[in-house]
């Protein structure tokens, strides 16, 4: 894949740019707007209609110029561009993105935009399970301390709009998902810090193998350098195993050996106990986190650690703690009728999330479930 360069983005005069899919979370509306402001001619090509596009049209309908080839995609809308913006749902295999390889037309994606521009500290967020909620939480911690800290990527607002006011010193928290990381590995991202939850079968139906799915995750340590940071799950064997080049903290349940001379997060009496390098520092945990299940704190204390690793003190991680508001859908409680409560876990798409949601509770539990086969 021939990707677009940072010099290029930052002179688009003129350039004929296409845009393959707007996509349902903003990123593709986003990136249309990013370019026809720094004029670009930008063509969108969308398999859906204009009635469906409707909304999303409609909050464009400010910007002059904007060549609409809906209902299908065709080879005419891409083989005239200087370069194309694929969303990340478009699969490696398909033939318009093989045939744009082939014709060595360059090819980007809204993310990949906004991280050769991004002039901010970036704490990149992946995994299985569990990483909307730990980068919600990263965040929250972060910025409780007084940080300009910035919330973006696959938990559903885009920065691209917002790339220029973004100053070096303040930090980017992003969930980026193995779709995202298949396109921000052609650019060789590279994060300053590194969160990986876990990893477990997931989105076969995209990835065709698990051996793919799991390099686009282990991309996000791949351009690492001993400079950066990566916190991995000591938990999980596979994360465990996946090389890189960066300082790392583990967080879960350390051997004593561990505890004592290595960097690891893990909770004791109740605190997050955080150890990197030399100093060991305490975080008042489970009086203040607001989540359920064991998971939950395995997410803390990633969160945690990124946080000290990004130069909070705890004061202000605790803090961050209580402050934080659980996401919308994550065992989110929406009721109680008579005694019984109900909660929302409609996000646990896969086995391993299910379980987790299923292992927080004590009470007698009624499980209402469905969805469709992703081929984990």
């Amino acid at each position: 894949m021939l990707p677009v360069s940072a010099t290029t983005l930052r002179d688009l005069s003129s350039k004929r740019v296409t845009v393959m899919g707007l996509g349902s979370f903003g990123g593709g509306a986003a990136a249309v707007r990013f370019l026809v402001e720094r004029g670009a001619i930008v063509r969108v090509s969308d398999q859906r209609t204009r009635e469906q596009l409707a909304s999303t049209i409609d909050g464009l309908s400010d910007l002059a110029g904007i060549d609409w080839q809906l209902g299908g995609h065709d080879w005419s809308h891409f083989s005239d561009a200087d370069f194309a913006v694929i969303n990340p749902a478009v699969k490696p295999q398909h033939a318009l993105l093989q045939r744009l390889h082939a014709e060595q037309i360059p090819v980007t994606s809204e993310l990949s935009m906004f991280w050769l521009l991004n002039p901010g500290r970036v704490i990149a967020v992946t995994g299985s399970n569990g990483k909307s909620t730990t980068t919600a939480l990263t965040h929250t911690l972060i910025a409780a301390s007084g940080k300009r800290c910035w919330l973006g990527g696959n938990i559903g607002r885009s920065l691209l709009p917002h790339v220029d006011e973004i100053a070096s010193d303040d930090v980017v928290v992003l969930e980026v998902s193995s779709f995202q990381l298949e396109q921000l590995d052609v650019i060789n991202a590279r994060p300053d810090i590194a969160i990986v939850t876990n990893f477990s079968p997931n989105h076969l139906d995209w990835h065709e193998t698990l051996d793919n799915y799991r390099r686009a995750k282990q991309s996000l340590l791949r351009w690492q350098t001993a400079d950066d940071w990566c916190v991995l799950n000591s938990q999980d064997a596979d994360v465990t195993a996946w090389p890189h080049q960066s300082r790392c903290v583990q967080f879960g349940t350390p051997t004593p050996e561990q505890a004592a001379s290595e960097q690891a997060a893990w909770l004791e009496n109740g605190s997050a106990r955080i150890r990197i390098g030399d100093t060991v520092t305490s975080v008042a945990l489970t009086r203040n986190l607001r989540l359920r299940g064991q998971h939950n704190v395995e997410n803390a204390l990633a969160a945690i650690s990124a946080a000290l690793l990004a130069g909070v003190d705890a004061a202000a991680i605790e803090r961050g703690l209580r402050e934080f508001e659980p996401l919308p859908h994550r065992l989110q409680l929406v009721g109680e009728i008579d005694g019984r409560r109900f909660y929302n876990d409609s996000i646990a798409t896969t086995p391993e999330s299910a379980i987790a949601a299923l292992n927080s509770f004590d009470e007698p539990i009624v499980l209402l479930a469905g969805g469709y086969d992703k081929q984990v």
